[in-house]
């Protein structure tokens, strides 16, 4: 097995099951683009393309974590993340799990490639972010990890009662047209 092998192996191991009505709040933003189709989901995708990409952004999130960690930083992240269940519809949820959670704020971390914007959101992370808002509450940050730099850059997420409503109205059709397949 090839150094490549193994972490496209790392990305496509399957750690969750898939039901129908429950999603997360990663894929959230391909559903709403139409990425996702009801006959595609639950297939591998394409973060596997990326791979290594894809890697360096979890590598800087969690050495992070490790940082934040050991250094005694009063934060829920890396492996003691806070998972929450945000229902959407009767019988419709999203999972979503802030990368770094602190007492009163959350940030939600990307190493984006193409993007070199760090000053705005961008605005498939819009998705994302609002579902983060949603479960926690708290003050919502999307933090970019630039190059050749661990702490991420942030910029704060204003809540959007609109695109909550697109969001719910999209899950709730894509989740009508997974029941009937």
């Amino acid at each position: 097995m090839t150094a490549r092998d193994a972490v496209v192996a790392y990305l496509k191991r399957d750690d969750y099951k898939r039901e129908i009505g429950h999603f997360w709040a990663s894929e959230i933003s391909s559903i709403m683009g139409g990425y996702i189709k009801p006959e595609d989901w639950g297939k591998p995708s394409s973060i596997i393309d990326n791979a290594e990409i894809v890697c360096e952004g979890m590598a800087k999130e969690d050495m992070l974590a490790k940082i934040f960690q050991k250094v005694g930083v009063d934060c829920a992240c890396g492996d003691k993340q806070n998972k929450y269940l945000l229902e959407v519809a009767e019988g419709i949820t999203i999972t979503t799990k802030p990368d770094f959670e602190f007492a009163d704020k959350i940030w939600e971390t990307k190493d984006p490639l193409n993007w070199n914007d760090y000053e705005s959101i961008k605005p498939s992370y819009r998705y994302q972010l609002e579902c983060e808002f949603r479960a926690t509450k708290k003050k919502t940050y999307l933090g970019y990890f630039v190059p050749k730099r661990i702490i991420p850059v942030l910029v704060e997420y204003s809540p959007d009662d609109k695109l909550w409503e697109q969001i719910k109205r999209k899950l709730i059709k894509f989740n009508k047209e997974l029941c009937k397949q």
